[in-house]
């Protein structure tokens, strides 16, 4: 049985999902600059649909079911809606995807205290973190987020079954999706 998971606010009951620290910075063509990070391909995540973010062949690549249902954000109204791509095809694993625009990666470093488990990371050129709430191996969720663009942030939060908590790294297919998914996107622009 897997857990489940939203993105919103950071009184989300610990579910490992962000907080929506906000904030905004117009971004480049380009490169997207300011505010201590570099961006050298921005993508525009929300320039497709949510259930759009994960490719079929990323999906692939994981071993979850290629069709998402949209999820609209029971805990807050205001935010954006996410994807979440059913679980596994062997029923391990789930993941969500959601694009959040007026959000910026910093905006997690500078409330990183606000997070048990916080890690900045890179993602194919892209400055990301692992911000959770709970450890992810005692959770069995991890939610990672990437900056696609400078006043974008796009979050997977992955969740693997409760037999698996504590054997299997939720982080590493977290990071993995995004990887995956982030050459299908557009552009910014």
């Amino acid at each position: 049985m897997l857990a489940s998971c939203s993105f919103g606010s950071s009184d989300d009951g610990g579910s490992g999902s962000g907080a929506d620290p906000g904030g905004s910075v117009n971004s480049t063509p380009s490169s997207s600059k300011g505010s201590g990070v570099d961006i050298s391909s921005p993508k525009n995540a929300t320039g497709v649909d949510v259930c759009e973010l994960l490719s079929p062949e990323a999906a692939k690549q994981l071993g979850i079911k290629p069709s998402g249902e949209r999820r609209e954000n029971d805990l807050d109204p205001d935010v954006e809606d996410s994807c979440k791509y059913g679980d596994s095809l062997d029923g391990d694993l789930s993941v969500s995807l959601a694009a959040f625009d007026d959000r910026q990666i910093v905006s997690y470093y500078e409330n990183k205290e606000m997070y048990a488990i916080f890690e900045k990371i890179g993602i194919a050129g892209h400055p990301a973190v692992v911000a959770a709430k709970q450890d992810p191996m005692k959770s069995g969720t991890c939610s990672v987020f990437l900056a696609s663009k400078q006043d974008q942030v796009v979050g997977a939060v992955v969740t693997v079954a409760a037999d698996d908590t504590g054997k299997k790294d939720p982080c590493v297919p977290a990071k993995k999706a995004l990887k995956l998914s982030l050459p299908s996107w557009p552009a910014a622009g």
